[in-house]
């Protein structure tokens, strides 16, 4: 399998290079002078952002003390680890009908990376009508989410107890598209809600890892703290255009300055998620609580903000156990702890499978009309 996906990057790496070379040479020339013009525009833009943050973390230092923490790898008290994440694909499309492969996995590990592995899957194909491939897109987002959220709830059911588990995405999802027909919004979120309680109830900890950090949640959380006292840090932090951006500079600052150079594990310190939308209220209503992190394992590993849901507060000695169990779980190069990787791994359904269960199986075994087959392709 991994000679396959070798071979699989090295044909994306071939085709890029072919499609490079079959561009009119007189329009690549001009494309190649103004990528270089932008490529010093941009110079400027992160050296503009690397004299910014040094302000930036003296002013939160002050204001948290060490914003920015270095955590060694240590004894972690629990081995007991379960990850869990979902996948779907659309198809077809033909009449407003469209096909969903769905599937769901947990992998536990009973006795850390070294231990014994299961796995439990879950997969099914769903019908929907949709009137274009976005909007069933949004509905098979939510089917693949109850999906997850099932599989939470199978963790609280089969009486799981003092288990990290590690959600492939955010605890709380992005809001709901209210016009679902398939998932209905308050059961959705009841439903998920349930499975998260009852998952706490059993002693286990349960952490999003957020790969994809695209808003601002840090950088609006930070300027309200300095509200009352200072307008200086706003237009400092009016720099970075999302926490991605802001935390990589940070933690770019610790691992490159001559006087840090730490190449270990970072995060910052823990902060509330403020609910910002109905859904979040709901969570927050019913007693989860969220706290939320960023964490690097190491300087090639890529950023995760990392969320958690308690029923109470996290302390100081919590949250150092939090940071163990990342360091143990995360491996030096890797974004996800090895349960939650493996889960995504294993979990994906790839286009090119969803195809052949459309064209070759799904119409096949419904009609037989040339004209159709035309229409499908």
């Amino acid at each position: 399998m991994c000679i396959m996906r070798r071979l699989y990057q090295e044909i994306l790496e071939e085709k890029k290079r072919i499609e490079f070379n079959m561009t009119e040479g007189e329009i690549l020339t001009k494309l190649i002078h103004d990528a270089h013009n932008l490529s010093d525009e941009t110079k400027q833009l992160f050296e503009t952002l690397d004299n910014a943050i040094g302000t930036i973390l003296g002013m939160l230092s002050q204001k948290f003390g060490k914003f920015v923490i270095e955590s060694k790898d240590s004894n972690l008290d629990s081995l007991q680890a379960i990850g869990v994440d979902g996948s779907f694909q659309v198809i077809g499309g033909m009449g407003g009908i469209w096909y969903v492969p769905l599937s769901s996995v947990r992998i536990i590990f009973k006795g850390g990376v070294e231990g014994s592995v299961e796995s439990k899957y879950f997969a099914t194909v769903r019908q929907i009508k949709a009137i274009d491939e976005s909007q069933a897109k949004k509905y098979s987002s939510y089917l693949m989410l109850l999906l997850e959220s099932d599989e939470i709830e199978r963790i609280a059911n089969e009486n799981f107890s003092n288990f990290y588990v590690f959600l492939d995405g955010p605890i709380i999802d992005p809001p709901f598209i209210e016009d679902n027909p398939y998932v209905l919004p308050n059961k959705y979120t009841q439903k998920r809600i349930n499975a998260i309680l009852g998952t706490l109830k059993n002693e286990n900890r349960i952490l999003g890892c957020v790969k994809r950090i695209r808003d601002r949640r840090l950088i609006e959380y930070l300027s309200s703290q300095f509200s009352k006292t200072s307008s200086k840090i706003d237009n400092l932090l009016n720099n970075f255009q999302n926490d991605l951006y802001l935390i990589a500079t940070m933690f770019k600052h610790y691992r490159f300055s001559p006087n840090s150079g730490y190449t270990g594990p970072l995060s910052t310190i823990l902060i509330p998620l403020r609910p910002s939308n109905e859904m979040e209220n709901k969570y927050v209503k019913q007693g989860i609580n969220i706290y939320y992190f960023f964490y690097q394992r190491d300087g090639r590993s890529p950023i995760l903000r990392v969320e958690i849901a308690t029923e109470g507060e996290i302390d100081n000695k919590e949250f150092k156990e939090l940071l163990k169990a990342l360091n143990y779980w995360i491996l030096p190069g890797h974004g996800l702890p090895v349960p939650a990787l493996l889960a995504h791994e294993k979990c994906t359904i790839r286009e090119g499978c969803a195809q052949v269960l459309y064209e070759e199986i799904i119409t096949e075994e419904s009609t037989t009309s040339p004209i159709f087959n035309l229409w499908i392709r």
